[in-house]
C-alpha cells in the first residue's frame, strides 16, 4: 500500500490502479494487522480517567476507506480522517478526491476538531475536563 496521498493519486492517475473499488479498499483494511495494544488504548481513551474524558481521532493521509475497515468496532467511522475518494455513479470507480489529508491537510483536520470542540480546545490537548 502506499503512503498517504499517493495511493489516492495512483487510483486516481494510473491505469493499473484504476480498477480499484470500494470493496478492495475494504479488504485491505481487514487484512491490516494492528498493534495488539490498539483496542486497549481505544478503550481507555473511551473511559477516560478522574475527571477527564478524551476524544480519540485517527488523522491519517491513507485512504479513509481502508482505515475504517481496520479499525471497524475499535474507534468510529466519524472520528477517522483520512483520504476520502468519491465513486463515480456510471463506472463505480473512485475520480473525484474529497479530501487528502496528508502535510499540511493534517493540520486543516486539527483545526476542524478545534472549531467543532471549542475555540478552548488545542490540538496538542483534545481532552477536556468533565
Amino acid at each position: 500500500m502506499q503512503q498517504g496521498g499517493e495511493l489516492a493519486y495512483l487510483i486516481r492517475h494510473d491505469p493499473e490502479f484504476r480498477g480499484v473499488r470500494r470493496e478492495h479498499l475494504v479488504e485491505a483494511g481487514r487484512r491490516v494487522r494492528l498493534k495488539s495494544a490498539i483496542p486497549a488504548l481505544a478503550d481507555f481513551m473511551k473511559r477516560g480517567t478522574e475527571g477527564y474524558r478524551f476524544s480519540f481521532f485517527c488523522n491519517i493521509g491513507s485512504s479513509a476507506r481502508i482505515v475504517i475497515s481496520a479499525l471497524a468496532g475499535i474507534i468510529p467511522p466519524e472520528h477517522i480522517y483520512g483520504t476520502e475518494l468519491e465513486l463515480t455513479p456510471i463506472r463505480r470507480k473512485f475520480v473525484p478526491i474529497k479530501r487528502v489529508p496528508a502535510g499540511y491537510g493534517k493540520v486543516a483536520v486539527i483545526e476542524e476538531l478545534e472549531h467543532r470542540f471549542g475555540r478552548h480546545a488545542r490540538s496538542r490537548d483534545l481532552c477536556r475536563r468533565r
